[in-house]
């Protein structure tokens, strides 16, 4: 069959068409078209031309292209080379399939480029290619939606003046981005980049790519590698509500890297999922969001946060080993997280203590223990119940942590600091049982006496207030009653002053019976007053501390058995009612009570196993 004659002159080497040449225009349905000859077309003044629903072999591209080129559903055969050629006008390829090598590298784009829904059956090739098209606020000026690349792919130092859209795009073998431009500027409108919903079945790299406006990869799918590796994100964060960097919904099956990656604006990797191991280096964004976020293997290297607003984790999961190295935070945030791996934080800088907020520890959480270290004061500044009640949670899950890998001491902190937290919780619990409020002050009094079996020097501190003040309050009895008999006791004959108090109690007793009730009574609502205020008190407590260690010393050198009166001293041979059996008696339990608690802060805190 021949050509048609009318279409051969303007260069067009076409069969069984279905045309309409009119004003400077062609258009062309239906046919099979073996060259199309653009130089020629130029010369017969085309200004325009539509081809739509034809089979085209071969393509020759003028050096510097005028025609508005639209083609519609169209097949092209044979390879598709435009390498360095220039096109001042439109071009549109909706809908088509190029079977053959498509390579427009180093070609300049001074209008919109449109490759909707189009499908490259071999390797493509945009490399170093200017698309020029001005920003504007219509359409989006360099289109590849709905596109399909089944052979490699690169538009590797490429620049796009105006916006791309890449938005359900599938990439099937190598995508390349490598040191592309995406120059368009960060409006109130449309995304500037959108390669929302797209696929990348191959390896993918944008390495050291720029994007100067708002990228949107929401709900894309990475099958296999992805690198952002110093890949620049410099939209700056605004106050619309819409993220500057979206990764929303976004799946990466294969090893991802965003090292060296700059964020300037926010990224958001919520409901995201990273099926393999995934690198954050030398990254610091504004504000980095993980809602839901699926993680497996995970580090976060040499990342500078201290000027960010949070750095965030929510509902998330990290299914593998979680690494910080070489941090620099201001504040770190974990919400409702589910930490199955192993954890380490190596050289990390936290400005704040991290936030754990109903978090799950299934392995070994490495941290330095200052960093999850709260003292009583710290917790006590949380007004509110749920955090006390979030804090006792996480002190407690730690704690089991700790004991499951054998951490013992660290375990016996965090110990305390539950029972700090359960303290202050009950404090605030409105209302109160009488269970809530015995349990308040137990807990205080531990805290005081020994710091829940974590401190031994305090411990035995408490143990010296109470034999120091037992010993104060038996001399000052003796001296009492001997000076209302009208004797002096002098310190270097304490045992005639004793002796005088024996020799004249029970007659005392005798005459003032309902007195030295009274006077017992007062013996032991003192002993305990006073004991217990300075074993709460800071001040005094230190001053009695060293007071109590001289009162210890004289009792071992003049009569050590008096340490434990029911050794000897006050026996049942006593008169009943005697001052002295009463502190005795009363100093026996108390001394009992607290030297139990400090051997049992010496075993929980010694290296050798109980």
């Amino acid at each position: 069959m021949e050509y048609d004659k009318q279409l051969e002159e303007y260069g067009i080497l076409a069969k069984n068409t279905e045309k309409q040449i009119e004003d400077n225009k062609i258009a062309i349905a239906s046919a099979q078209i073996d060259k199309i000859d653009l130089e020629k077309l130029q010369e017969k003044n085309i200004k325009e031309i539509y081809i739509f629903s034809s089979e085209v072999k071969y393509i020759d591209f003028a050096n510097e292209t005028t025609i508005d080129m639209k083609f519609e559903c169209c097949n092209f055969k044979l390879p598709i080379i435009a390498r360095a050629h220039s096109f001042n006008n439109t071009i549109t390829f909706h809908q088509c399939i190029f079977e053959s090598i498509v390579d427009f590298s180093r070609a300049n784009f001074s209008s919109k480029v449109d490759f909707l829904a189009s499908t490259f059956k071999a390797e493509t090739r945009f490399i170093e290619t200017q698309f020029r098209a001005k920003q504007g606020n219509g359409k989006i000026e360099n289109n590849f939606r709905e596109s399909v690349f089944e052979g490699n792919t690169s538009f590797g130092g490429a620049k796009f003046k105006g916006r791309v859209s890449f938005s359900i795009s599938r990439f099937k073998a190598e995508a390349r981005f490598i040191n592309t431009k995406f120059l368009a500027k960060q409006g109130n409108g449309k995304i500037e980049n959108n390669f929302s919903e797209s696929v990348f079945e191959g390896n993918t790299s944008f390495g050291s790519a720029k994007f100067k406006g708002r990228v949107k990869f929401y709900l894309s799918n990475f099958r296999a590698e992805a690198r952002f590796i110093e890949t620049q994100f410099m939209a700056e964060k605004g106050n619309n509500k819409i993220i500057e960097n979206n990764f929303i919904g976004s799946i990466f099956e294969g090893n991802t890297s965003f090292g060296g990656a700059k964020f300037k604006g926010r990224v958001n990797f919520s409901v995201s999922r990273f099926k393999a191991e995934v690198l954050f280096a030398a990254i610091n964004p504004d504000k980095c969001i993980f809602r839901h976020t699926e993680f497996n293997k995970t580090k976060f290297i040499n990342i500078d946060c201290k000027n960010a607003e949070t750095y965030t984790f929510r509902n998330s999961i990290f299914k593998d080993t979680l690494s910080f190295e070489n941090l620099n935070i201001s504040k770190l945030i974990f919400d409702n997280v589910v930490f199955n791996g192993i954890v380490t934080f190596n050289k990390a800088k936290l400005d704040n203590k991290p936030h754990f907020i109903n978090c799950t520890f299934s392995n070994q959480f490495n941290i330095v223990h200052e960093h999850i270290q709260y003292s009583y004061e710290e917790i006590r500044k949380t007004q509110d119940y749920s955090q006390l009640l979030n804090y006792r949670d996480l002190f407690r899950k730690l704690k089991s942590n700790r004991i499951a890998h054998h951490n013992l001491i660290d375990a016996s902190e965090l110990h305390s600091q539950e029972l700090y937290a359960r303290e202050l919780e009950l404090k605030h619990k409105k209302p109160k049982t009488l269970k809530d409020k015995v349990e308040k002050w137990q807990l205080w009094f531990y805290r005081k006496l020994c710091d829940h079996h974590t401190d031994i020097l305090k411990s035995f501190h408490s143990l010296m207030l109470v034999i120091g003040l037992f010993g104060l309050m038996g001399l000052i009895v003796i001296a009492g009653f001997d000076y209302y008999l009208g004797y002096k006791p002098i310190f270097s004959h304490l045992y005639m002053a004793k002796e005088i108090y024996d020799a004249h109690i029970q007659s005392i007793i005798k005459i003032h019976t309902l007195y030295t009730i009274a006077f017992n009574i007062f013996i032991l609502a003192f002993y305990l007053g006073i004991l217990v205020y300075l074993i709460s008190a800071k001040c005094l407590r230190r001053l009695f501390i060293g007071i109590s260690y001289i009162v210890v010393i004289g009792i071992l050198l003049v009569s050590p058995k008096i340490l434990i009166p029911a050794m000897g001293i006050f026996t049942d041979k006593r008169a009943l009612l005697d001052p002295l059996s009463t502190l005795g008696g009363i100093y026996t339990i108390v001394f009992g009570f607290v030297l139990f608690s400090f051997i049992k802060t010496i075993r929980k805190n010694s290296i050798v196993p109980s």
